[in-house]
Protein backbone atom coordinates (compact mmCIF):
# COMPACT_ATOMS: atom_id res chain seq x y z
CA UNK A 1 0.00 0.00 0.00
CA UNK A 2 1.28 2.94 -0.86
CA UNK A 3 0.74 6.75 -1.85
CA UNK A 4 1.04 6.57 -5.18
CA UNK A 5 0.17 3.50 -7.77
CA UNK A 6 2.75 0.73 -7.13
CA UNK A 7 4.22 2.47 -4.50
CA UNK A 8 4.84 0.36 -0.85
CA UNK A 9 6.10 3.62 1.00
CA UNK A 10 2.94 2.98 3.60
CA UNK A 11 2.42 -1.34 3.90
CA UNK A 12 5.40 -3.26 2.25
CA UNK A 13 4.01 -6.49 -0.01
CA UNK A 14 2.36 -8.83 1.91
CA UNK A 15 1.75 -12.21 1.63
CA UNK A 16 -1.93 -13.19 1.13
CA UNK A 17 -1.40 -16.67 -0.38
CA UNK A 18 -4.80 -17.75 -1.20
CA UNK A 19 -7.00 -15.44 0.42
CA UNK A 20 -9.05 -13.39 -1.77
CA UNK A 21 -9.61 -11.17 1.53
CA UNK A 22 -7.75 -9.22 3.08
CA UNK A 23 -7.81 -6.61 5.71
CA UNK A 24 -5.22 -4.02 6.51
CA UNK A 25 -4.20 -1.67 9.37
CA UNK A 26 -2.78 1.77 8.10
CA UNK A 27 -0.38 3.28 10.43
CA UNK A 28 -1.41 6.67 10.83
CA UNK A 29 -3.51 8.61 8.39
CA UNK A 30 -3.08 12.17 7.10
CA UNK A 31 -5.87 14.16 5.43
CA UNK A 32 -6.31 14.67 2.45
CA UNK A 33 -3.93 11.78 1.32
CA UNK A 34 -4.76 9.14 -1.30
CA UNK A 35 -3.69 5.60 -0.38
CA UNK A 36 -3.50 3.06 -3.18
CA UNK A 37 -4.11 -0.86 -2.50
CA UNK A 38 -1.61 -2.57 -5.04
CA UNK A 39 -1.87 -6.07 -5.81
CA UNK A 40 0.89 -8.66 -7.49
CA UNK A 41 0.67 -12.49 -8.03
CA UNK A 42 3.60 -14.87 -8.19
CA UNK A 43 3.84 -18.19 -9.14
CA UNK A 44 5.45 -21.55 -7.82
CA UNK A 45 8.44 -20.82 -9.69
CA UNK A 46 8.48 -17.63 -8.00
CA UNK A 47 7.68 -15.40 -11.16
CA UNK A 48 5.83 -11.91 -10.41
CA UNK A 49 2.99 -10.60 -12.14
CA UNK A 50 2.81 -7.18 -12.85
CA UNK A 51 1.43 -4.74 -9.95
CA UNK A 52 -1.93 -3.78 -10.24
CA UNK A 53 -3.28 -0.46 -8.15
CA UNK A 54 -6.49 0.42 -7.39
CA UNK A 55 -7.99 3.78 -8.29
CA UNK A 56 -6.77 5.15 -4.67
CA UNK A 57 -9.09 6.36 -1.31
CA UNK A 58 -8.28 9.99 -0.17
CA UNK A 59 -8.65 10.37 3.61
CA UNK A 60 -11.38 13.22 4.40
CA UNK A 61 -10.96 13.28 8.52
CA UNK A 62 -13.63 16.60 8.47
CA UNK A 63 -16.25 16.71 11.11
CA UNK A 64 -19.42 16.73 9.31
CA UNK A 65 -22.30 18.18 11.41
CA UNK A 66 -25.63 16.72 11.70
CA UNK A 67 -29.21 16.90 13.22
CA UNK A 68 -31.10 14.84 14.97
CA UNK A 69 -34.21 13.40 13.17
CA UNK A 70 -37.78 12.70 13.87
CA UNK A 71 -37.88 14.41 17.01
CA UNK A 72 -39.65 17.39 17.81
CA UNK A 73 -37.81 20.70 18.87
CA UNK A 74 -38.31 20.44 22.66
CA UNK A 75 -37.22 17.23 22.36
CA UNK A 76 -34.42 17.37 20.45
CA UNK A 77 -33.17 20.29 22.73
CA UNK A 78 -33.46 17.96 25.55
CA UNK A 79 -30.79 15.47 23.97
CA UNK A 80 -27.08 16.23 24.80
CA UNK A 81 -24.44 15.16 22.69
CA UNK A 82 -21.00 16.74 23.77
CA UNK A 83 -17.96 17.21 23.14
CA UNK A 84 -18.67 18.88 19.80
CA UNK A 85 -16.09 18.06 17.85
CA UNK A 86 -14.97 15.18 19.35
CA UNK A 87 -11.94 12.57 18.78
CA UNK A 88 -12.22 8.86 19.92
CA UNK A 89 -15.15 9.08 22.19
CA UNK A 90 -18.47 11.22 22.40
CA UNK A 91 -21.40 11.53 25.55
CA UNK A 92 -25.07 11.42 24.52
CA UNK A 93 -27.25 11.91 27.32
CA UNK A 94 -31.26 10.80 26.75
CA UNK A 95 -34.40 12.07 28.94
CA UNK A 96 -35.21 8.50 28.23
CA UNK A 97 -34.62 4.86 28.28
CA UNK A 98 -33.75 4.34 24.25
CA UNK A 99 -31.85 2.31 22.13
CA UNK A 100 -28.56 4.01 20.26
CA UNK A 101 -27.33 3.10 17.12
CA UNK A 102 -24.48 5.83 15.52
CA UNK A 103 -23.76 5.44 11.69
CA UNK A 104 -20.85 7.06 10.47
CA UNK A 105 -21.13 8.90 7.25
CA UNK A 106 -20.75 6.33 4.99
CA UNK A 107 -24.07 4.87 6.76
CA UNK A 108 -22.41 2.10 8.64
CA UNK A 109 -23.63 1.33 11.93
CA UNK A 110 -20.78 1.77 14.11
CA UNK A 111 -22.16 1.32 17.41
CA UNK A 112 -25.36 -0.31 18.85
CA UNK A 113 -26.53 0.21 22.37
CA UNK A 114 -29.43 0.34 24.78
CA UNK A 115 -28.89 2.85 27.58
CA UNK A 116 -28.82 2.39 31.07
CA UNK A 117 -29.33 5.35 33.67
CA UNK A 118 -30.11 6.99 30.43
CA UNK A 119 -26.65 7.79 29.84
CA UNK A 120 -24.04 6.16 27.17
CA UNK A 121 -20.15 6.86 27.34
CA UNK A 122 -18.21 5.20 24.77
Amino acid sequence: MGTSPGATNVINWTNAWANTLITVNIPSIAHGTTYYFNVKAENGAGLQSAVVSSNGQTVDTTCVTTGISGLSNVLSNAILLYPNPTKDWVNIYLPFVSDIEIYNSLGMLIYEKISANNEIKN
